[in-house]
């Protein structure tokens, strides 16, 4: 079987959609998985045209004051997206602080670069 691909199209509303691209067969079952345990089940059919539409509708009980990480898997084990729910708004702060000092970090080494170009006459 060729490698499938999903391209996510939405999550929105506890709905997850992604197109299916590599379909050989009619259908192909796929699962939503956190720690291990699988939270929905859906099915990728072929449509009237070339698209493949997978629907996943991701249970309410994901959403806590945690992080959860969901693998959206094939029904072989294949996981073919991965994604996170944070919900905590402490932890969402602290992601926040380290994106930010990131950005910093990158400008920094933008800054040198440049200045670097400059000195050795490199473009």
């Amino acid at each position: 079987m060729t490698e499938l691909t999903l391209a996510r199209l939405s999550l929105k509303d506890g709905v997850y959609e992604a197109t299916v691209a590599h379909m050989t067969e009619d259908a192909l079952r796929f699962e939503a998985v956190v720690n291990g345990q699988v939270v929905a089940t859906g099915t990728a059919t072929r449509g009237t045209g070339r698209a493949c539409v997978l629907r996943l509708e991701l249970p309410a009980r994901l959403i806590g004051a945690q992080v959860q990480i969901v693998d959206i898997r094939h029904e072989t084990g294949a996981v073919l997206d991965r994604f996170s729910v944070v919900c905590d708004p402490q932890i969402a702060g602290d992601l926040r602080a380290e994106l930010d000092m990131l950005r910093a970090e990158f400008d920094l080494l933008k800054s040198a670069f440049r200045r670097h170009c400059s000195e050795t006459g490199a473009d």
